[in-house]
């Protein structure tokens, strides 16, 4: 479910992040060391989609800090 998880059309960035934030708990109960990209694979926008893989690239950050980095942009 979360690599299929897209950011709706009428969705904010906060509640779609919620909302893969709580299906990566689901996941990392399953598998602690799983820490997919997939938030950012699925952001609407491309500029900031770009951007947050640029971001992955150079910090491989947690979920968390990643959401926070798409919520700065």
């Amino acid at each position: 479910m979360f690599c299929v998880r897209k950011q709706k059309e009428n969705e904010t960035l906060q509640g779609y992040s919620y909302s893969l934030n709580g299906l990566l708990k689901c996941i990392t109960k399953a598998d602690p060391k799983a820490v997919p990209d997939q938030f950012a694979d699925n952001v609407r926008d491309p500029f900031l989609r770009k951007e947050l893989k640029k971001f992955i690239r150079e910090h491989q950050p947690a979920f968390l800090d990643l959401r926070e980095e798409a919520l700065r942009c």
